[in-house]
């Protein structure tokens, strides 16, 4: 009876986020243990305390605010007033209506990068945002070939100051989103809802020596005590697709072959503050005993494949933030706030060769992304650069073009109520072109 009230103070669509990183199709609190359930009901884990401790960030904002920055005092207010009470995601969901003082706090990104491998392949708890991203494609028994996503998104909700000032720990103050999502090569491609939980759940964990990063039953950890890889994942979800509803599993092991590729400048894109840390290991290969993958009833072998890893952490890019240095703030302030997000793609080609793009969104491409009328936005063509690395691990900086031909318009959710429709149009075809620095 006392544990049952524990986990009544759960909102529903906390407790349905808990079942899934538990693997449950529904929540049942018989098959959740007495310590869970104690950390679950815990007075840090209630909708009341993320609650206090969003209005408490958003005071300290309207008490310091940044200098050469717009004025969010009515912004900042306004989301007080509606704070009293927050679910996890409703408190994850409130960061990204701050402005650009929303970085304020976090550890900042140094001038130059200098990572020790292995040790930073942990997760980064005291910069703003970070994620380990593992995708490929591979060939089952069966001779179909599938791609698969998998994807540890990681956000610090409070600056480690604030995390301290009320007790939590750095696991404490993440909350995370497992995206999991399993392709067949001409066939449908099947998304879990994403899941997002809080570190005061106790379901989030790390430890290194060997490293083994767990939300609830998902993994992702080394298989060796002293390197990342060989590396296995674990993830479990259910694609809501109102027409077909499917259960998805992946249990993959990955080794590696080539060494790790710094991306942007030597690891670092922009270095003054705010900015990313970020490296990739490309050509991992499935290891064919120890790989499979489900999609509903059927679960199949997996015999060879490819995947890519990445493995980046920021502060003030989602959302923007502002740097620490003054002049800089002003020269921020000056332009117009740039477009949010980037379109990124690695391909893995025969011969052991490998290449990354990305291409930032600029204010000029709004005319493309978040249209909603009833005619598609029509070819956009930007500038796009990354990577490119041959047979033998040489890398080297590449730029070229990248044009998007084809749009499609999001009609579905798998839950419109917590995703509405949006009827926006989305990219559907990528189009490349590169100079004489890519073969």
């Amino acid at each position: 009876m006392e544990t049952q009230g524990l986990l009544d103070k759960l909102d529903e669509e906390t407790r349905d986020n808990i079942a899934q990183a538990l693997w449950m199709k529904k929540f049942n609190p018989e098959k959740i243990s007495d310590e869970l359930t104690k950390r679950l009901g815990s007075e840090k884990n209630s909708n009341e305390s993320f609650g206090n401790r969003m209005q408490y960030l958003l005071g300290e904002k309207l008490r310091n605010p940044d200098s050469y920055t717009p004025n969010y005092k009515t912004v900042y207010e306004t989301l007080i007033n509606h704070s009293s009470s927050l679910s996890p995601h409703q408190a994850y969901a409130m960061t990204f209506f701050l402005g650009m003082d929303s970085s304020n706090g976090y550890k900042a990104i140094p001038r130059k990068a200098d990572f020790t491998i292995p040790q930073d392949d942990a997760p980064q708890l005291d910069y703003q945002l970070g994620w380990h991203f593992i995708v490929g494609s591979c060939i089952g028994s069966n001779r179909k070939e599938y791609g698969v996503q998998f994807m540890f998104w990681q956000y610090s909700l409070l600056p480690p100051d604030i995390t301290k000032h009320f007790g939590l720990s750095d696991l404490e103050n993440q909350i995370i989103e497992l995206h999991l999502a399993v392709s067949e090569a001409g066939g449908k491609h099947y998304r879990s809802k994403p899941i997002i939980v809080a570190g005061t759940t106790g379901l989030i964990d790390f430890s290194d020596k060997p490293f083994n990063y767990t939300m609830g039953k998902n993994i992702i950890r080394s298989l060796n005590e002293d390197s990342t890889f060989p590396m296995q994942i674990k993830g479990w979800g259910l694609d809501l697709d109102p027409d077909s509803p499917s259960e998805i599993e992946v249990d993959i092991t990955l080794t590696q072959t080539k060494d790790y590729l710094l991306q942007g400048k030597n690891g670092c894109d922009p270095c003054c503050g705010v900015g990313t840390l970020y490296y990739s290991v490309p050509n991992l290969r499935v290891d064919p005993e120890n790989s499979t993958l489900r999609i509903n009833n059927e679960k199949v072998s997996l015999k060879s494949g490819k995947f890519w890893y990445d493995h980046q952490w920021c502060n003030g890019m989602l959302p923007g933030g502002n740097p620490r240095v003054k002049v800089l703030r002003v020269a921020n302030n000056m332009n117009k706030k740039p477009a949010g997000g980037w379109d990124w793609f690695m391909a893995q080609f025969k011969g052991d060769r490998e290449l990354t793009m990305a291409s930032i969104h600029s204010n000029e491409m709004t005319q493309f992304y978040e249209q909603t009328g009833p005619n598609s936005p029509g070819t956009m063509e930007v500038e796009a650069k990354g990577k490119y690395v041959d047979e033998k691990n040489n890398s080297k900086n590449i730029k070229g073009r990248l044009k998007i031909t084809e749009w499609i318009k999001r009609e579905k959710s798998q839950d419109p109520d917590l995703y509405p429709i949006t009827n926006t149009w989305y990219p559907q075809k990528w189009e490349f072109s590169f100079g004489e620095d890519v073969p």
